[in-house]
């Protein structure tokens, strides 16, 4: 459920931030998302990596739908892609995924500095408390 809620999170704060933002705001809200919410660090890489991909490359195919497929062409023969420009667009939103994956990765590692993990050393299933046995 955390995973479903922050891959919402994460592409539809991208989205909208797209439509108004720069680019580099694929950057912040990954981070910024996996700052607050606490996952492991792989499931920090894969929501902000299918979040940031969805949003981009939703983003752009409106673009392309709209009139821009002549753009994403040109683009593409800049590049010296045998490709056409849907294909592009697919290549550009997985390396902006990328992008995306290791902000919303670096977030969780700054979380874990800053957060003090738990204390298993007295709990049930963690590493038994030696100290309170007597010898």
């Amino acid at each position: 459920m955390k995973f479903i809620i922050k891959l919402l999170l994460i592409g539809v704060g991208s989205f909208f931030a797209l439509q108004i933002f720069p680019w580099w705001t694929i950057i912040v809200i990954p981070f910024a998302v996996n700052l607050f919410v606490k996952t492991k660090g792989s499931g920090a890489f894969l929501t902000s990596f299918l979040g940031i991909f969805l949003a981009w490359f939703i983003a752009s195919y409106t673009l392309y739908s709209a009139g821009a497929e002549a753009f994403s062409t040109k683009m593409a023969r800049v590049f010296s892609l045998p490709v056409s420009g849907l294909l592009f667009i697919m290549i550009t939103s997985a390396i902006m995924a990328l992008v995306g994956a290791l902000a919303g990765f670096t977030g969780n590692a700054f979380r874990n500095i800053f957060v003090k993990p738990k204390d298993r050393s007295k709990s049930k299933y963690g590493r038994p408390d030696y100290g309170q046995y007597p010898r």
